[in-house]
This record gives C-alpha cells, structure tokens and sequence, in this order.
C-alpha cells in the first residue's frame, strides 16, 4: 500500500503535464533613433518592419521584428515569425489597422494592442512579444528579449 502512495505523485505530475508549443528562442537586440531611421513611427498607429540588423551588433529575432506604434503613444515590438507555423521564412506583415497577416496560413493578429492575440486563422498562440524602451528625450528605441 505505501509504495503505491510513493509511486502516486509521480502519476499525478506525469498526468497532469501538457506539451506546449515554445517559440524559438532567438536574440533580440535592436537599437535606433526613430527621427533617423524610422520617420513613419512617429505617428500613431504606424509600423516598420525590421528584416535585417542595422548593425553587426544587433540580432532581429527568428523571423524580423515588428514595431507598432499605438494610439495610445506607446510602441509594441513582435517576432514577425507565425507562431502557427514556427519558421523563419513565412513571415506575418502588418496593415495600417493595426492586424498582422501570415503570408501562408491566414491567421491574423491583433498588434494595436500590444498583445499580439489571434483573431481568426489557424494560429493558437498568440505573437512572440518582445521589451520595448523609449528615450523621448534622445528618440531612440530599443528592442531587446
């Protein structure tokens, strides 16, 4: 009877674990002057989506980075990799709604927000979030995991 109620806890854990899908992890660091590099963020409600690093000391993530400036004055950054499809080359693109698309599966993601949630599609995670910091003092952002 007692080895049993050792061997108990181990069943309950075993049971009540669930695999999760994980994004892949990548470094993020991205660090500009918004004036310089990105006018169209100035606005609310405009984006700017980055592909490559502006330097050899910046890394962009798994699939790029989104910015999404909203009109609440804050700026949102998201891995621009479908978290439905997990792979560096089918990228979500954003519109000036504030709704990213995935170029292959559909889904569509709320980014005006700052959360990244799905919409509608396939997707059942939402977008990989990523640590904004604004200096308005200096107009530079900074992006970083």
């Amino acid at each position: 009877m007692y080895k049993y109620l050792k061997i108990l806890p181990i069943v309950i854990l075993l049971v009540s674990c669930k695999r999760t899908d994980t994004f892949p992890y990548y470094p993020v660091f991205l660090e500009f002057n918004i004036t310089a590099i990105a006018p169209e963020l100035k606005a609310l409600g405009e984006y700017k989506e980055f592909t490559a690093p502006l330097n050899y000391s910046q890394r962009v993530g798994f699939g790029g980075i989104l910015v999404f400036h909203s009109m609440e004055d804050k700026y949102f950054a998201f891995d621009m990799a479908c978290p439905n499809e997990q792979k560096a080359n089918i990228k979500v693109h954003c519109n000036t709604m504030g709704i990213a698309v995935c170029d292959s599966c559909g889904s569509q993601f709320l980014v005006r927000d700052g959360l990244g949630f799905v919409l509608k599609g396939q997707a059942k995670n939402p977008l990989h979030k990523y640590s904004v910091y604004y200096s308005a003092y200096l107009d530079n952002l900074v992006v970083r995991n």
